[in-house]
């Protein structure tokens, strides 16, 4: 599998700059979360960055959901997220984006890719603690434009906010 390209990392930052925008702040992310909550409650979620992915990508999931499956308890997860980023990315499951970046993780940014969708030591270097509450939505969204420009070094680079 060949790298994603450019404009694909791009979409996802901007998918993830949409995220932050519909969140309403910037409070951090709970990685053990594995459902998306209901979208009236959506500034309070605490959810893994994928979930927060589907949401920018699919805004209405929860009350699409709740219409087609009122008596059905299988609610969209973090699950449906990592597939929509990982199709973003060109990859066929969040297995392979994850196992991607794991096997390369100078475009990653460290040894911890495969935990991209289960641990906040996916989003941060070693000198950096990530047992405090700090994983925010803006810290995963800077993660992906690090992403973008450590694969292409040699492009507009894509700037952290």
């Amino acid at each position: 599998m060949n790298h994603p390209k450019s404009n694909q990392l791009r979409k996802v930052v901007l998918n993830f700059d949409k995220a932050i925008a519909l969140a309403q702040c910037d409070a951090p992310v709970n990685m053990n979360s594995t459902s998306i909550a209901y979208e009236d409650n959506i500034c309070g979620t605490p959810m893994c960055h994928a979930g927060w992915y589907l949401i920018s990508v699919k805004a209405g999931a929860m009350r699409e959901w709740e219409r087609d499956n009122a008596s059905r308890w299988d609610f969209p997860s973090y699950i449906d997220g990592a597939w929509a980023l990982a199709k973003d990315l060109g990859f066929v499951s969040r297995h392979q984006v994850a196992n991607y970046y794991d096997q390369h993780p100078e475009l990653w940014g460290n040894y911890e890719g495969i935990e991209m969708f289960s641990s906040e030591s996916a989003f941060f270097t070693e000198d950096e603690s990530y047992y405090e509450g700090k994983l925010t939505l803006s810290v995963i969204r800077n993660w992906w434009a690090g992403v973008h420009n450590r694969t292409f070094p040699d492009q507009d680079p894509i700037q952290e906010i």
